[in-house]
């Protein structure tokens, strides 16, 4: 009843804070009509599963990065993100112990657009650290490659657009492996006057 519980409060506190920024981004949106760069901070939630060394659990992750569009037509974008989530061993069959651990991606990524279709690939460095239930505390480092499939949703306002991920694989050394699906709202930055 803990674990439903604890996954059920992370689902609903995800939900509210997209949404109070979605809701402060549309009110800031309606008041301005400048121009806007070719930059934006992105945020975003997903909810998951994540495999290590010694971990395995499934679980609820944040996402904040900084986007800039490059190239003539602007379809590749360079995103350097953080993300940060953490998991239990909820419903996974396992023969490992209960456990509780938070992982942490640092890594880069390049978007290239195709009209609604979004494909990304990009690097990653992961710190986990975590512990088993009364039984002592773990952590391990990861790195490698990450691969994504999303889909753009139109947005009315120029400043914001939204996309879905349902697919986001992050494949390491160590054997670890993450993945998830992720909605994501992008901020367009104002341009330097």
């Amino acid at each position: 009843m803990k674990k439903c519980c604890f996954n059920f409060k992370l689902i609903v506190c995800s939900v509210i804070i997209i949404s109070s920024i979605t809701k402060l981004t549309h009110l800031n949106a309606q008041e301005l009509n400048s121009e806007y760069s070719d930059e934006s901070i992105v945020v975003g939630t997903g909810w998951g599963f994540s495999s290590g060394l010694r971990e395995s659990g499934l679980g609820l992750n944040f996402l904040v990065g900084w986007q800039k569009a490059v190239g003539q037509k602007k379809r590749i974008e360079i995103n350097p993100y953080l993300t940060f989530g953490t998991y239990k061993a909820f419903a996974i069959p396992t023969d490992t112990r209960e456990q509780l651990f938070k992982s942490t991606n640092l890594g880069v990524d390049s978007h290239f657009h195709f009209s609604f279709l979004t494909l990304s690939a990009g690097l990653f460095a992961n710190y986990t650290r975590g512990m088993y239930s009364n039984q002592g505390y773990f952590n391990d480092t990861y790195y490698g490659f990450k691969g994504a499939i999303g889909f753009k949703i139109k947005s009315k306002w120029e400043q914001l657009s939204y996309e879905l991920k349902p697919i986001n694989v992050l494949v390491g050394n160590k054997g670890f492996l993450q993945g998830y699906a992720m909605y994501t709202m992008k901020i367009k930055l104002k341009k330097n006057k």
